[in-house]
């Protein structure tokens, strides 16, 4: 038999008192005069020799209700395996280490309360086991078996990460090293907050040889007030145009918050502020306008006051003004004129021609948007570099021809929308979706009998079946006149039923025709987001522009507390790099090329370690009754950093109700004897 708290057995000397008490008579004795005892003399040394006897059995009763007590209070426990035996084991400790883990607790951070308690955990068990450790970037250098010394060093060196994982992950994880270990006995220690917002615990995999003990950290606070997003009205940025910035702030409290103050930040400089009111939990939305800077490279940052979370009180954007706009034309036989006409010799835009037969496929990545004027052939080559120009953030602007429309087709076969024969029946453009982003301040009202373009002959588009394309705008009988397919990462597919050719309709000389040839080029100028979320790898697209040299990238952060050299994939024009082990918090990089400056993105932390809602000790008690694991276990939540592990919960049997129930078995025979023993 072990005791969880030995030092509890100090208070044995409790047992004096009772064989002091009975040792010394404090009772005062009161003297009876009698004329004649003799009559008495055998009554009292019967009644003598029996109360003697009385005493000790009561005094023995006394002597074990409290020495059961003082046990029962030290945690007795049967330990069923030695922990420190040799048997051969490998004990897992998941320490949560994300944002959330840096609110207050009782005395500390949990952070720093659950290191505390790994190291009691670890404590626990002999100097021959081995140990492995799992935080939430997954670290590379935690992937090998440490001993008890190497662990405590290790637990000393973890430090708040942006990443926010799910539990599963976790399990999944253990189970992987499972495969490279040869030990009898697997443990794994859970030390987190157990947010419920961060792992789906319906689908846990299931692991029936692992032993399973979860310790929950439970902050002081669980009241929030948080920015959960931000986005633009509009995707359009121009130099000196007015925008409009959303954010959506949510209020996990109990009591609605009036007049918080709203910031908005640009380039380090206040530039709007207003105030919000949000009611108990809910969420409200706020609008800040400023005017966009000069070309650049911009950063931003939103921010609330709230206390005491902090963590989430700002959110950090950056964008690029591009001081010059590509665009290029790839035609068959000449370039259109009207294509030049409207972009060739203006400041802000730079127009390539490209003949067909001459298209470098590596530089089509340098472009914004590209025409392709009814070309008659698309090789396999070209169509796979424009499939991934537009899967890059590129938009496409397709205008067909007769001989190249099945190659056309090719290139759109995941694009939903086709190209079908060409009809010459006499037509003209009778609706606009006005209200889709792509008009965004282009019409205030379109007059009924407004003039619109005639078409003389056009190619019929038809969408697939499940496309998610959009009809922007249509001609008389409802085909499509202008269809657009965007793409997650920002890539557009413009298809029109014609070219720029005059013979096929007059809509070149329409007034429709310049507003809708800007806005696709104005929409292919801001196809990055205005800030990623925090993972455990974030994907970052970049476009490197061709050297002959040797090209030296370096991502950095603004305060200098991180540099990261990525390799970036630019296999068939997708560029982009993986970047990991990011900094806590909100925070703006750079991109360096060269010891230049290149570009600048925003990371931001994730918010789901914003929604304080935790599992329960009843809930993660749940899993016991799901029988996916060989044992499961929950100790008590943290209440202090100096708090011992309740280890008989680990590896033996309780014994504290068994004494309790000795100790009134005690005191109940205790009250008989003096009861009815006469």
């Amino acid at each position: 038999m072990s005791f969880q708290h030995p030092s509890m057995l100090w208070w044995l000397f409790v047992l004096l008192i009772p064989i002091i008490v009975h040792l010394f008579k404090f009772r005062r004795h009161k003297t009876i005069l009698f004329s004649n005892i003799e009559l008495l003399r055998n009554l009292q040394e019967q009644t003598s020799h029996t109360n003697k006897l009385k005493h000790l059995v009561v005094l023995f009763l006394r002597l074990l209700s409290l020495l059961f007590l003082v046990m029962a209070f030290a945690q007795p426990f049967f330990p069923t395996d030695n922990l420190s035996s040799k048997q051969e084991k490998l004990v897992s400790i998941y320490l949560d280490n994300s944002i959330s883990m840096q609110l207050r607790g009782s005395q500390m951070t949990l952070l720093e309360e659950a290191k505390q308690r790994a190291m009691a955990v670890a404590d626990k068990f002999g100097l021959s086991v081995r140990f492995r450790l799992i935080t939430n970037d997954f670290e590379p250098r935690w992937n090998k078996t440490m001993d008890k010394s190497e662990l405590l060093n290790a637990l000393e060196q973890i430090k708040i990460s942006p990443v926010s994982i799910d539990f599963g992950d976790v399990i999944r994880r253990n189970q992987a090293f499972a495969e490279q270990s040869v030990e009898k006995e697997r443990f794994l220690f859970a030390l987190s907050d157990f947010q419920s917002s961060s792992t789906q615990w319906e689908t846990l995999p299931k692991d029936t040889t692992l032993r399973l003990f979860l310790l929950p950290a439970l902050p002081g606070a669980t009241s929030n007030l948080y920015i959960d997003s931000i986005w633009l009205d509009g995707p359009v940025l121009q130099k000196g145009m007015e925008v409009r910035l959303n954010l959506n702030v949510v209020n996990q409290g109990s009591e609605r918050v009036l007049g918080i103050p709203v910031q908005l930040e640009l380039d380090g400089a206040s530039v709007a502020v207003t105030n919000l009111d949000v009611e108990a939990a809910s969420s409200a939305t706020a609008n800040l306008q400023f005017i966009v800077p000069e070309a650049g490279l911009h950063r931003g940052k939103v921010s609330i006051q709230d206390y005491p979370i902090v963590f989430d009180d700002e959110m950090l954007f950056s964008f690029a003004i591009q001081p010059k706009l590509k665009a290029m034309e790839i035609y068959e036989t000449k370039p259109d004129p009207w294509i030049a006409l409207l972009f060739d010799e203006k400041d802000d835009i730079e127009l390539a021609h490209h003949q067909r037969l001459q298209l470098d496929f590596e530089a089509l990545n340098q472009y914004q948007l590209i025409f392709l004027n009814q070309l008659e052939v698309l090789p396999t080559g070209m169509v796979q570099a424009l499939e991934q120009f537009v899967e890059n953030g590129g938009s496409l602007v397709l205008l067909p021809s007769e001989n190249g429309r099945k190659d056309y087709n090719l290139l759109l076969q995941n694009q939903g929308f086709a190209y079908q024969v060409a009809d010459t029946a006499k037509t003209r453009v009778f609706s606009i979706a006005d209200k889709h982003p792509f008009f965004d301040k282009v019409f205030i009202k379109i007059p009924e009998n407004a003039d619109l373009p005639i078409v003389y002959k056009h190619f019929p588009m038809q969408l697939t079946e499940k496309s998610s394309a959009f009809v922007l705008i249509r001609l008389l009988d409802g085909s499509p006149f202008l269809i657009l397919n965007s793409l997650r990462g920002g890539g557009k597919t413009y298809g029109l039923a014609l070219s720029y050719d005059e013979k096929q309709s007059n809509f070149v000389q329409n007034n429709l025709f310049v507003p809708v040839n800007y806005r696709m080029l104005l929409m292919a100028s801001s196809v990055r987001p205005l800030y990623y979320v925090a993972q455990n790898e974030v994907e970052i697209p970049y476009k490197i522009p061709p050297s002959r040299g040797e090209t030296a990238l370096r991502v950095v952060d603004d305060q200098g507390l991180f540099s990261f050299l990525p390799t970036v994939d630019n296999a068939l024009g997708k560029s982009s790099f993986l970047l990991q082990q990011l900094l806590p918090g909100s925070t703006h990089y750079s991109i360096i090329v060269n010891d230049s400056l290149k570009e600048v993105f925003s990371v931001n932390a994730n918010r789901k370690e914003s929604v304080l809602r935790f599992q329960t000790s009843e809930e993660l008690s749940a899993l016991k009754n799901k029988q996916m694991f060989k044992q499961v276990e929950v100790l008590d939540a943290l209440q202090g950093a100096n708090e011992s592990v309740n280890m008989a919960s680990v590896d033996g049997k309780q014994l504290f109700k068994y004494f309790l129930v000795f100790v009134l078995l005690f005191l109940l025979a205790e009250a008989l004897v003096l009861r009815f023993w006469k």
